[in-house]
């Protein structure tokens, strides 16, 4: 087991992951969970980056969430790869085509393009929205290829994920309960 250890101010959990993939010492196959918060594209660089895959819960449609501009169908469900350049230029080919291109500002952290002077950086992210038992949405990006891994597998990795995160959870609530009971 890992761990990143880091101060109030300077919390980053999405840089500390980033520094967590970089030290895994296994080779690949290594596939990366992670819940809503970490959609990132800096973190997908470096998982990729590593030769590792990644499933992600993200957000599902409003403004700030990373599947917004991509031009993702309305409907109930889908299964759609996209190709996204990012880079640090805003006129030009960026300017014209936003659905291709994410303009990342300066203050944007990603590792793998160090100024306006440094080349666009291409990733392919799958995105899969899938229908849950409660009639809700959820919508994950992965680099898994839809060959080898279908919606239904995802979904499958989804209910395994969830019900290991509610189980931490719940044990992170009895130690709490327990803590501030002494």
């Amino acid at each position: 087991m890992d761990v990143i250890v880091q101060k109030g101010l300077h919390e980053n959990e999405t840089g500390a992951a980033c520094e967590l993939v970089d030290r895994i010492s296994e080779k690949h196959p290594v596939i990366i969970m992670a819940d809503r918060g970490y959609e990132n594209y800096n973190l997908f660089a470096h998982i990729e980056e590593r030769l590792f895959d990644y499933v992600v819960r993200v957000r599902d449609y409003d403004n700030s969430c990373m599947v917004s501009g991509l031009n993702l169908p309305k409907t109930v469900e889908y299964d759609i790869t996209k190709r996204v350049v990012l880079t640090r230029h805003f006129s030009g080919p960026a300017a014209i085509n936003t659905e291709k291109y994410k303009y990342l500002s300066k203050k944007s952290r990603f590792d793998y393009i160090e100024n306006s002077k440094s080349p666009d950086y291409e990733i392919t992210i799958r995105f899969v929205r899938f229908l849950l038992d409660d009639n809700t949405y959820e919508v994950i990006a992965t680099s898994l290829p839809e060959e080898i891994f279908s919606m239904e597998d995802l979904k499958e990795i989804y209910h395994r994920h969830m019900g290991n995160r509610n189980w931490l959870q719940r044990i992170e609530i009895y130690s709490w309960i327990v803590s501030i009971s002494f």
